[in-house]
């Protein structure tokens, strides 16, 4: 359901953090997932959300997170596609040790790009990771309506205004029955594993374990 792409990772380490995020997230429960994709630093520059500020918000994570990963076509407007690049606005991916604290990265303009590359690398190995963090300077903190939510809304009422959305559980039931059970499942067994899916409060487990045993 979820999907990026391994060229825009460049040189750095990006494919095996979201390969991590996935494995520790995988059978969660969604709003976990969604939140912990929205702020990775793979997905963030594959759907340019690394670039989306308040004075110029990008749509395009806005649009496929409902289309794509979430709701389907016809589930959401333009209206929601752009006042929710607005609310998504300002995560910006930096560098952290493995405690956490932000670390400098050195900058290509003072030194070549191979000595850049082995200090990249040797931070790296002393345990830097690169995460995405929400910059308050840089987010749109103005009044939004999205998916009839209102308010300064940020990426997690992005996710739970998704979540509360009759046709959230019911798309991604659609797809995982279509993936792993049969082309076109019926509509009543959709429905039913969707209603479970819910029911849980968005457990994968219980997902998964519906569809298995259906």
């Amino acid at each position: 359901l979820l999907t990026s792409d391994r060229l825009n990772a460049g040189r750095l380490p990006l494919v095996l953090q979201q390969n991590e995020l996935y494995r520790s997230n995988g059978l969660t429960d969604l709003r976990t997932l969604l939140l912990a994709v929205t702020y990775d630093p793979l997905m963030m520059r594959y759907l340019n959300l690394a670039e989306s500020t308040a004075a110029a918000p990008n749509e395009n994570y806005s649009r496929e997170l409902m289309e794509l990963f979430t709701l389907g076509a016809g589930n959401y407007t333009e209206t929601d596609v752009r006042e929710g690049a607005r609310a998504l606005s300002g995560v910006r991916i930096v560098a952290v040790d493995s405690s956490g604290s932000r670390v400098q990265l050195p900058s290509l303009k003072s030194t070549s790009r191979q000595e850049y590359t082995q200090q990249v690398d040797a931070l790296y190995a002393q345990g830097m990771r690169l995460v995405g963090r929400l910059t308050p300077r840089e987010h749109d903190n103005g009044s939004k309506t999205f998916l009839g939510k209102t308010g300064d809304l940020g990426p997690e009422d992005v996710v739970d205004a998704i979540l509360a959305q009759p046709a959230c559980a019911q798309h991604i039931a659609q797809r995982v029955l279509t993936e792993f059970c049969m082309v076109q499942p019926p509509e009543s067994t959709v429905t039913d594993i969707a209603a479970q899916f819910r029911n849980s409060k968005y457990d994968i487990k219980t997902l998964m374990r519906a569809v298995f045993t259906s």
